[in-house]
């Protein structure tokens, strides 16, 4: 699992969030060798390193203008799981394991969400769920993944 050629893509726009974001992110991931973090933005200042790629995007393109040859790229390589997440997201430990054992069923997977902007409320949702097992019909395109 932890061996599998992993590309996320990621739009910011502000960089408080993308910091944040990057917080957790990064705690949650690090056992995945083979995970790369495209970053597409427009000026922002950020650690790169072979886990984490900024991208940045002129003025008057689309993100999925510098999404595409890159995604066209790594498909022709090796890629096993391509994902898309929002920059306004926290993780806990083993989210991203939850997902790659719910591609071995399913083409297309979101993982679980909690919908507030106040972490405290986030932690006690996931505390709360953590022994739940379940899958709905409907995908939250703020985070999708998809072999």
């Amino acid at each position: 699992m932890y061996q599998k050629e992993i590309d996320i893509f990621l739009q910011s726009r502000y960089q408080e969030v993308l910091d944040n974001f990057l917080e957790d992110f990064l705690k949650t991931t690090d056992k995945f060798v083979n995970l790369r973090l495209h970053i597409i933005h427009t000026d922002l200042k950020f650690k790169e390193s072979d886990r984490v790629i900024s991208h940045n995007m002129p003025k008057g393109v689309h993100g999925y203008e510098v999404i595409l040859p890159i995604l066209n790229k790594r498909l022709a390589e090796n890629l096993e799981i391509y994902g898309e997440i929002n920059d306004d997201m926290w993780f806990v430990g083993g989210w991203l394991e939850d997902v790659i054992g719910a591609l071995e069923t399913y083409t297309v997977v979101s993982p679980g969400l909690c919908d507030t902007r106040d972490k405290e409320w986030f932690l006690k949702c996931v505390e709360e769920t953590k022994d739940e097992m379940g899958f709905d019909d409907y995908l939250c395109f703020s985070a999708v993944f998809m072999n």
